[in-house]
């Protein structure tokens, strides 16, 4: 389960406190002018004044809707269970590999979802097979990825929490199989 760290890194930072000192401050200006003899600031006294009783609750609840999204996010992927369904993919594809290789190993060492830029969070995964070869590291995600993996899933947190978090689920599930997939392969090119 997501630890309240783990959901506060995936929420943009100060969203209600930025809010609530923009409002401040502008009621604050606001007021001074209309103490100072401007009459014509009264209009705007009275928008910031608006904007303050409409706009910090929507920011409030807009933050709150954020955390939860996040927090379904995180919930599926501990769900979902990444390296079990990894093994099991595996066992699937190469019945003699079910441990990765003969006195080797598959440790998957992360895997999540990263980013909040363009194409919203993207799906990374990092993980390292030990065989008789040698360690070779397996990378999916963003910003580095092996030659033998594909291109990261992207989505908005959005699309990653809709529908109970089907999409966050779908990925993860679909990484653990491209996951045996490279696995696969390099125990068939390994000497």
């Amino acid at each position: 389960m997501a630890s309240d760290a783990d959901v506060e890194a995936l929420v943009p930072e100060g969203t209600v406190h930025q809010m609530l000192v923009l409002s401040g401050t502008i009621l604050l200006a606001s007021g001074m002018l209309v103490a100072l003899g401007c009459p014509i600031c009264l209009s705007n006294a009275v928008v910031a004044a608006g904007y303050a009783v409409v706009g910090v609750p929507v920011a409030v609840a807009l933050d709150a809707h954020d955390r939860a999204e996040a927090r379904l996010v995180e919930d599926t992927l501990a769900a979902r269970d990444l390296p079990t369904r990894t093994r099991d993919a595996l066992a699937r594809l190469r019945p003699d590999a079910a441990t990765a290789a003969p006195g080797g190993e598959l440790v998957v060492l992360g895997y999540g979802f990263a980013g909040a830029g363009e194409h919203g969070s993207c799906f990374f995964l990092v993980a390292r097979l030990a065989a008789a070869g040698g360690e070779e590291e397996i990378l999916l995600g963003p910003w580095r990825r092996s030659d033998d993996a594909p291109a990261p899933h992207c989505a908005s947190r959005s699309e990653l929490a809709a529908n109970g978090g089907a999409l966050t689920a779908h990925i993860v599930d679909e990484s653990a199989e491209i996951l045996a997939g490279v696995v696969a392969s390099r125990l068939v090119e390994a000497p």
